[in-house]
């Protein structure tokens, strides 16, 4: 098999040092690939040595040690319980699920490409500019409502005799229209009956 790029320099890593590049391996798109490649094998095989233990359990002790035996296995391998699989598979899945993540793939084209960098430098500075907008606009409405409640209290005692004047027009009104209609009762509707 390939070198899984786990226990020393990959080729990927050796190029990005040969080119004086800086920062993590996982920037070489060959070498990320690689990664993930060797990622998606070793979840395939920690998979599969967790069903040949689930199905030498289910064959019971003599059969399943028959078995064991009969593979070319290491005692290191043997000794691995299904327990020890899970974690290690567990392991193996959380580091993909964070090297597939939105996350990482945003940090990696904000590492890897100026224009993804000054687009997103340039949404944030529109976020920022909304926001100021936005405070002005909650101050301007905090003011507008101080000056309303000054303007209530202040009209407040007047209500009544206002709503008294307006009851009378509406008297006078409909006893104008009233007469132009030969005395006709007439009634006003609408909102002002509701003062």
């Amino acid at each position: 098999g390939e070198d899984s790029g786990m226990g020393g320099e990959t080729a990927g890593e050796a190029s990005a040092t040969d080119e004086g590049k800086e920062g993590i391996f996982l920037e070489d798109e060959s070498t990320r690939s690689k990664y993930l490649d060797d990622l998606f094998e070793l979840e395939a095989f920690l998979s599969q040595r967790i069903r040949e233990e689930a199905l030498m359990a289910s064959l019971g002790g003599e059969m399943a040690v028959a078995l064991k035996q009969s593979e070319r296995m290491t005692e290191q391998i043997k000794a691995t319980t299904s327990s020890d699989l899970r974690r290690m598979l567990d392991a193996v899945q959380n580091a993909m699920k964070e090297l597939m993540s939105p996350r990482a793939q945003q940090i990696l084209s904000l590492k890897l490409s100026s224009r993804y960098l000054e687009r997103v430098a340039r949404s944030m500075h529109d976020k920022r500019r909304i926001v100021s907008k936005m405070n002005q606009l909650i101050v301007t409405n905090e003011r507008k409502e101080v000056e309303s409640e000054e303007q209530l209290a202040r009209l407040g005692p007047q209500y009544p005799k206002l709503v008294a004047y307006v009851d009378e027009l509406k008297k006078n009104v409909e006893q104008s229209i009233s007469e132009l209609y030969s005395g006709r009762p007439v009634n006003i509707m609408g909102e002002i009956n509701t003062m």
